[in-house]
């Protein structure tokens, strides 16, 4: 995000504002959250963010208004993901960039461990595949530039985890697939 030359982002789900806070100052700050108890905190620590108490559906922003959308790990709390996902694009002007991350439910992982995948169930209501969210983000206007699976370089990749694989009678490890992340054009 920092290779971009600025402007304005939405964080939708901001949570406690600490990917917003990692972004220069380039970045005009905006946030979309549910917890009042987070923006209550976001507010203090970050006030020159501007957070509102919404769903993206919802959304007090108006049509254009964001370079760059970043959603961590909302979608697959949402009732509805086509409205969920139409409303971003809405909120994106052309040409702009939404990064969307979600667990992925045809993961090796997932495949294995079948009710013992550690990103099933409550509070995930609608868990995607590349091949279900990518027909939706292009159903709803967007072209996918990318999409990654962070796993290597993070602290997850440990030797610890590999052998978990092995015993699907417990909950899956953190594994390469298990998350992915879209990278799509308005």
């Amino acid at each position: 995000i920092e290779n971009l030359p600025g402007g304005k982002i939405l964080d939708a789900g901001c949570g406690f504002g600490f990917f917003l806070s990692a972004l220069s100052d380039k970045w005009d700050k905006y946030g979309l959250e549910l917890s009042k108890y987070c923006i209550d905190n976001l507010v203090q620590m970050f006030p020159e963010f501007t957070v509102k108490n919404q769903i993206v559906e919802d959304s007090p922003f108006y049509p254009d208004q964001f370079d760059v959308i970043y959603s961590f790990h909302v979608i697959e709390h949402v009732l509805n993901p086509i409205k969920h996902i139409k409303s971003l694009h809405q909120m994106l002007v052309n040409g702009g960039t939404l990064i969307i991350s979600t667990p992925n439910i045809n993961s090796f992982a997932a495949r294995r461990f079948k009710g013992n995948y550690r990103l099933l169930g409550l509070p995930h209501l609608v868990l995607f595949s590349a091949v279900t969210l990518s027909r939706l983000l292009t159903q709803s206007g967007f072209k996918i530039q990318q999409i990654r699976y962070p796993f290597f370089r993070t602290p997850y990749f440990t030797v610890k985890n590999l052998y978990r694989l092995l015993n699907v009678n417990k909950i899956s490890p953190p594994f390469y697939g298990n998350i992915m992340t879209f990278y799509a054009l308005k």
